[in-house]
Parts: C-alpha cells; structure tokens; sequence
C-alpha cells in the first residue's frame, strides 16, 4: 500500500495552527464572560472523565468553521463526513459525541455541517518499530525522550489503513493513512488538510520556530 501523512491546509473557514477556540460542557449564554483553566479545562479533569457528555459546544473566535479535522490538546475536532470515514475503516475511537459550533462574540453558528469531539484510542498509535522501515528511515531522539523523524518509510508488509504513531515530538505527530483512505477522504469533501506521500513528506525540526509551508503540520 501507499501511505500518506496528512498535513493542515489553508482554505476559507479552515485555520492553520493553533485553533483558536475553547470546548464546553454546554454552550454558555455569554462565552465573552466566562473564565476557563488552560492547563486543566473540565475535559482534562484529573478524576478522569471517561465519556464526553452530550450537549457540548465549541466556542472559537473564527468567522467561519469549515475544516476535516483540528485538534486542541488530546482532542479531535472532526466534520462528520470524516468522521464517517474514520469509522469505515475501522479506526479506533475510545470518545466521540457532537458538538455545536459557535462564535464566540455573538453564540450564532459558524459551520453548516454537523461537528464532533473525539479521541482517538490508545491502540490508534502504533510502536515506529511496528511501522518504520528501518534501512529507508532516518529517525533521532529529541527532547524528553521523543522521536524526530527525519525521513519515513514505511514497512511493505504494514496494514494499517489510518494509524498514528507512538512518542512523537508533537510538532511532528500527525494522522497516517493509505491510499485508500485518502481517496474516500477526498471523494466526502475533505477540507483543509492535504494528503503528502510519506517518503517525500519534509518534516519540522522540533528546535525551530519558523514555519516552512512544505513541511507537515500536524494535525493531532
């Protein structure tokens, strides 16, 4: 199989880099008049919460939401067509529930279509020994006992058709796919994202701060 590495693309209604925008529990009456953690959110509360609940709401200062997939921390945020094709190829979710999509100035919705936070499950990641052809990668230890790749190929005999992988610097972590994902991706209407060959993906260096439009940005 051919494998690619899916990278955040710029379009209307799809922001690039950090999404600018904060989950809910419920969709307040005045988002503009609520403080919230930033290291610890209701989502990330330490006693553990085992299941979204229903009726939560994504509050971004965007005017318009209209991307596949973003992420903020550990959280997904996924348009229900790619959703649905996550889910035909059998990719592994531990959480997923809609959500509404809102200005933060106004509470109007800024997205046509059905949205959904969602997490990936543990076993969505894969060991890089499990994936990496080792004589075709060149892979180096980082900060706090990440990996950085360098370059990726990916084992003949591997099966996965949508799978990420474990202890990557995060700068680096991103969603992989077959063709065959990619092809039904693209044929649902998938929005800003792109889909790079893995072999010729050009991945960022951890140490660096500027932004290079060729290299992958990630989207877990």
């Amino acid at each position: 199989m051919k494998f690619y590495a899916i990278t955040q693309k710029k379009d209307r209604g799809c922001p690039i880099g950090l999404l600018n925008a904060v989950l809910y529990d419920h969709c307040p009456e005045d988002p503009t008049a609520i403080e919230h953690g930033i290291a610890y959110p209701w989502y990330s509360d330490p006693k553990g919460l085992k299941e979204f609940p229903e009726g939560m709401c994504l509050v971004a200062k965007e005017k318009l939401i209209d991307f596949s997939i973003r992420s903020i921390n550990s959280n997904q945020f996924l348009d229900q067509y790619f959703l649905e094709s996550l889910i035909e190829f059998n990719t592994p979710l531990k959480n997923f529930k809609k959500i509404d999509v809102v200005s933060y100035f106004d509470k109007k919705r800024i997205s046509k279509k059905q949205y959904f936070a969602s997490q990936f499950a543990d076993d969505f990641y894969c060991k890089l020994s499990e994936v990496a052809d080792e004589g075709e990668s060149f892979v180096k230890n980082g900060k706090y006992g990440l990996t950085i790749l360098e370059k990726l190929s990916i084992r003949k005999s591997f099966d996965r058709h949508v799978f990420g992988v474990e202890n990557l610097d995060p700068r680096i972590s991103t969603i992989f796919c077959s063709e065959n994902f990619m092809d039904l991706a693209k044929k649902r209407g998938a929005k800003g994202i792109d889909f790079v060959p893995v072999e010729a993906a050009k991945w960022p260096d951890p140490n660096s701060f500027m932004f290079d439009p060729e290299e992958i940005l990630s989207v877990l």
